[in-house]
């Protein structure tokens, strides 16, 4: 996202990045306007067990998964929410831009049209959009058993999130504001005006029922570290004249280089 906010800031627009207290020094650097996530908005994802210590009795799979909708994304919304209106009551805004689990505009996005700026979506990761075509954490399968397989698997994974949606749910009308019309994951795709994801189609599996509000942009590439320091093993790239693959674990599964990198 500061990859979108450096080309945004030297096409002439305005820019404020709203985010955690943890980027403040990484966006003033850009020459970025920050503005700080506030209350339990601002947790530090590098050390999850201090910012969340329930979520160390759910192993990891669907339980964890459920929990981190309801608490890790959901118990933020209120205080992001707070934020957007904040800044969009201050200052002329005409477009917003948030990352796929930013779930602070979904209030924003269950009121009038006429009452917000438009808001864009931009996909920094895989997409978990439910389809006809594949069911979620399964491999594509477009033919009719596939899709009697695929359908059985995307309501178990409704059936999955179904605390988490319930608590989702549970904060928006405490906010005066309707259920979401699906799950977190489908909200985040479908909901938005315009949502651009960050890859080329051929990258995702096949959706023949894609809904019309995404388009495939390409990467976002960061911009090039100034300070940057080769390791050791660096000349070795030159040496074997062969591609180069980056592979990473994600976000939060980056600790036990067991689990991916090493197999």
């Amino acid at each position: 996202m500061l990859a979108v906010a450096r080309y945004l800031l030297s096409s002439g627009y305005e820019v404020t990045f709203n985010t955690g207290e943890l980027f403040r020094q990484q966006v003033e650097a850009a020459g970025v306007r920050f503005r700080p996530f506030t209350g339990k908005a601002n947790w530090d994802y590098r050390d999850l067990a201090a910012a969340f210590p329930e979520r160390e009795n759910y192993e990891p799979g669907p339980e964890r998964i459920d929990w981190d909708v309801a608490h890790l994304f959901g118990d933020a919304i209120p205080d992001q929410y707070r934020g957007v209106r904040e800044i969009v009551a201050n200052s002329k805004v005409d477009l917003i831009l948030v990352d796929t689990t930013f779930m602070g505009v979904f209030p924003l996005l269950l009121g009038p049209r006429e009452a917000r700026p438009y808001v864009l979506g931009c996909g920094v990761l895989p997409m978990m959009l439910s389809s006809i075509d594949i069911g979620n954490f399964m491999v594509p399968d477009s033919s009719p058993e596939g899709r009697k397989r695929n359908e059985k698997g995307n309501e178990e994974f409704r059936a999955m999130l179904a605390s988490g949606s319930e608590h989702l749910n549970g904060l928006l009308h405490g906010l005066g504001l309707p259920s979401l019309p699906g799950t977190c994951f489908d909200c985040m795709h479908t909901m938005p005006d315009l949502f651009l994801q960050f890859t080329a189609e051929a990258f995702e599996f096949p959706r023949s029922d894609m809904p019309a509000n995404i388009r495939f942009i390409g990467p976002m590439l960061p911009h090039p570290t100034k300070d940057f320091e080769a390791p050791a093993w660096w000349p070795d790239l030159e040496k074997e004249k062969k591609p180069v693959v980056l592979v990473t674990q994600g976000t939060i599964a980056n600790l036990d280089l067991g689990q991916l990198i090493e197999p």
